[in-house]
């Protein structure tokens, strides 16, 4: 199905208060500044002709690049290319992302992998949850786990909040062993977090690793190491569930599922299962963006 692109009337734009503020606060977003910087950012993109038709030009797709670079057109403009370039040379990872009918995108969400918890942080941001041990190595390739993570980024970007507050994660590593580091390889591992990291933007505010085993310790430090040293100083470390919301300083104990054996009411299956419906409710926007890959191929 080929989806009519619509350009958003930019002066239609609201947001709360709260994000208002936080947006003029954190990246110096102003409803002048953004009518502006959408103008000019269209303006550059019909210009340049290898982009003369398939991108999409409304309002929230653009402004996710702007918001990234704090409404700097030179930096924008940089983000918005790597994103290009990573689409159309990885089509294997960004092309028909469907969780209701891509049956290994469905089965790592439904299992645990990877979903977003419904309440929020302490500042407001969406909470991003992962079981590590829910990609069995055996079912899974690291294509299968990218894939996800492509989808829920692309998914979660089309909600202005995310836009402006960025993300926080809590990754569960209980119970993770070498088998589920045995579908990475070392090039396969640098080649993803080149393209997730620097080619998508998404505000990664907070990452929380919770019981990593002492024997995945050489993994993490050379993961970290192909991060940027802004979101290196955004990892945090716990032993236990308990010491992650100590005093609630990062998450409220009933955030979390009652898997955690905390004091949530809500159960994993409840909250996957309310986040799959929220995925739904953006597929078509999500899969329109194919429409960049079919144009410049």
């Amino acid at each position: 199905m080929k989806f009519d692109i619509l350009e958003q009337e930019d002066n239609d734009i609201t947001l709360s208060p709260e994000l208002a503020k936080a947006a003029k606060e954190e990246l110096g977003e102003t409803p002048a500044i953004r009518r502006q910087c959408l103008k000019e950012f269209r303006e550059w993109i019909r210009r340049e002709p290898r982009y003369s038709k398939g991108i999409r030009l409304d309002a929230n797709f653009l402004l996710r690049f702007l918001r990234f670079a704090k409404f700097e057109m030179s930096d924008t403009h940089v983000i918005f290319e790597k994103y290009i370039h990573a689409r159309t040379n990885h089509p294997e990872w960004f092309t028909k992302l469907n969780s209701a009918e891509d049956d290994k995108i469905y089965n790592l969400i439904s299992r645990g992998y990877l979903f977003a918890l419904p309440g929020k942080d302490e500042v407001g941001r969406t909470v991003i949850y992962s079981k590590a041990c829910a990609m069995d190595a055996s079912q899974f390739t690291s294509s299968d786990v990218i894939r996800v993570h492509i989808l829920f980024y692309e998914s979660l970007l089309e909600e202005p909040e995310n836009q402006i507050y960025g993300l926080s994660y809590i990754l569960d590593e209980r119970d993770t062993n070498w088998s589920h580091i045995s579908v990475w390889t070392p090039s396969e591992i640098t080649k993803a977090f080149a393209c997730t990291e620097g080619a998508l933007p998404i505000r990664h505010r907070s990452v929380h690793l919770v019981y990593l085993p002492w024997t995945l310790m050489l993994v993490f430090h050379f993961a970290k190491n192909l991060l940027s040293h802004k979101l290196r100083r955004r990892l945090h470390l716990h032993p236990s569930f308990e010491e992650l919301t100590k005093n609630e300083r990062f998450f409220k104990k009933s955030l979390l599922p009652v898997e955690c054996g905390l004091t949530s009411e809500l159960s994993m299956e409840k909250m996957i299962s309310s986040f799959l419906e929220k995925l739904d409710e953006v597929r078509e926007p999500v899969l329109r963006l194919d429409e960049i890959n079919s144009a410049l191929v």
